[in-house]
């Protein structure tokens, strides 16, 4: 299992970009002595935890993609639509384009999107 991200290199973003995402952690109440959960990564690693033991559940390789979607919903509490969505999300988009996505969201206050999720 590779080591968890560390929480700087989980948001990378241009010059002025990067200082309005710090902007945006100080609005959501991050601070030497406490930080909103999503802003400063330990929720993410919270979620990747949690995760790794309900969805692959100790496997060696990566279940098929119902395999996935079921355990989302009967272990981590996501309808059956959400979970595929989630799901689908994950393979088009990768972490990548996903971890940037989540900064813009911040920044721009986008708590739960248009999606209806």
């Amino acid at each position: 299992m590779s080591e968890p991200m560390p929480v700087d290199a989980m948001f990378h973003l241009p010059g002025k970009a990067q200082e309005t995402m710090n902007q945006s952690r100080w609005i959501a109440g991050c601070n030497p002595a406490g930080c909103h959960p999503d802003c400063c990564g330990v929720g993410i690693q919270n979620r990747m935890e949690e995760y790794r033991r309900e969805v692959l559940n100790g496997d060696a390789s990566v279940p098929d993609d119902e395999e996935i979607a079921r355990r989302l919903k009967e272990n981590c509490e996501w309808t059956d639509n959400s979970a595929q969505e989630l799901h689908r999300l994950a393979k088009y988009y990768g972490a990548f384009m996903l971890r940037n996505a989540l900064a813009l969201a911040m920044v721009l206050d986008i708590e739960d999107g248009d999606g209806g999720f």
